[in-house]
């Protein structure tokens, strides 16, 4: 895959995902976005990267991620953190979710609370950082797998 065609992927891939977002989240999402990439060698997953820097390093001479998962994580104001989490190997012909228009991203997400059903109403995105932080730990000390908090208006990178 050419970098040009990963990259409109990727784009319109969080494009469609912040879509999606709108109908079932409360918080109001920032224009501008950074990435967590998980599951890629190398890379520290909580280590917000712009879209230059997921390329540089999902984008191989034409070889990318058999799949990516885009899932919404958190937002502080300035940014909406996305994961991408990958997986498959990297490939430069074989990819996954082709049916959904741009490979190999998959927009998975938003992460519901607990309970919730298509009944329920909207909800905060920050439920899901919530409870990767401490939801599984009862009481036991923050999630080692969790990035530092960002307060509202944090845009540290």
């Amino acid at each position: 895959m050419d970098r040009k065609t990963f990259q409109l992927h990727l784009n319109v891939a969080v494009a469609a995902m912040r879509v999606k977002c709108e109908r079932y989240i409360t918080n109001t999402l920032p224009h501008e976005n950074l990435y967590y990439i998980i599951n890629v060698e190398r890379i520290d997953r909580w280590t917000p990267l712009d879209e230059e820097k997921v390329l540089e390093h999902l984008w191989r001479d034409g070889r990318v991620p058999v799949w990516i998962d885009v899932t919404p994580y958190e937002e502080d104001g300035k940014h909406i953190y996305f994961e991408l989490r990958c997986g498959g190997g990297f490939s430069e012909t074989i990819f996954y979710h082709k049916e959904e228009g741009y490979p190999p991203f998959h927009c998975f997400g938003p992460i519901v609370p607990p309970g919730w059903t298509r009944e329920s109403p909207k909800f905060n995105l920050h439920h899901y950082r919530e409870w990767m932080r401490v939801g599984l730990d009862k009481g036991k000390g923050p999630n080692r797998r969790s990035p530092p908090l960002r307060e509202s208006g944090d845009s540290r990178n």
